[in-house]
């Protein structure tokens, strides 16, 4: 949690470095993004990254966009949390598209939150119109009462997304997957048969 620290972060690092389990792939940073500055962490994540983990950071959902650029230069992350700050800036939003970094992205739990407004107001259909790799979370699903199919299901209600914005959404969740590249390409691959949720594929009885 950005708001205890560095200091709380190595703790984390500690804790792994002693134990390591298989399970636990990727270290990110969560909280309050306006507790402090990303360059404080700078080299939590450069030891979270010599230890073999992948990393993701939370911004950009309350801090505006300079906010985000400065947890891109100071971390690295392999993927962001939330971002959607970015679509008030053309030049960071051509960042995120030139670099290929993939914002998870949670519309439901932005509106909760207080982020946005409204689901209609959500920068979401800016972002990938900019060319943004863009996936989609729940964020936390018992907090904000939503899943995963149940965000694909309210996009594409609320912005009228067709079956390919869709799958071009979920095949993003593949390539920022922290998984074996191998795993990675062949989930994306798997796309080529899949409908959006809530959908029969052609002859599936289920």
């Amino acid at each position: 949690m950005r708001q205890w620290g560095p200091e709380s972060a190595e703790r984390v690092l500690d804790l792994h470095e002693k134990k390591p389990l298989p399970s636990v792939v990727g270290f990110g940073l969560g909280g309050d993004e306006r507790a402090a500055p990303a360059a404080a962490f700078a080299g939590v994540y450069t030891r979270a990254r010599a230890l073999g983990l992948k990393t993701a950071v939370h911004a950009g959902e309350w801090a505006g966009p300079d906010s985000l650029e400065q947890a891109l230069d100071a971390l690295r992350p392999d993927r962001v949390d939330h971002g959607i700050a970015a679509a008030a800036s053309e030049d960071l939003t051509e960042r995120l598209a030139d670099e290929r970094t993939t914002l998870c992205v949670a519309p439901s739990g932005n509106v909760a939150t207080g982020a946005v407004k409204s689901l209609a107001e959500h920068p979401l259909p800016r972002l990938i119109a900019a060319g943004v790799r863009v996936a989609l979370s729940a964020d936390d699903p018992l907090l904000f009462a939503t899943t995963t199919a149940n965000e694909f299901r309210r996009v594409e209600e609320t912005f009228g997304l067709g079956e390919d914005a869709l799958r071009r959404l979920a095949e993003n969740s593949w390539r920022a997957a922290f998984r074996p590249k191998r795993q990675r390409d062949a989930g994306a691959a798997a796309l080529s048969a899949w409908n959006p949720p809530g959908r029969q594929l052609s002859g599936s009885s289920s």
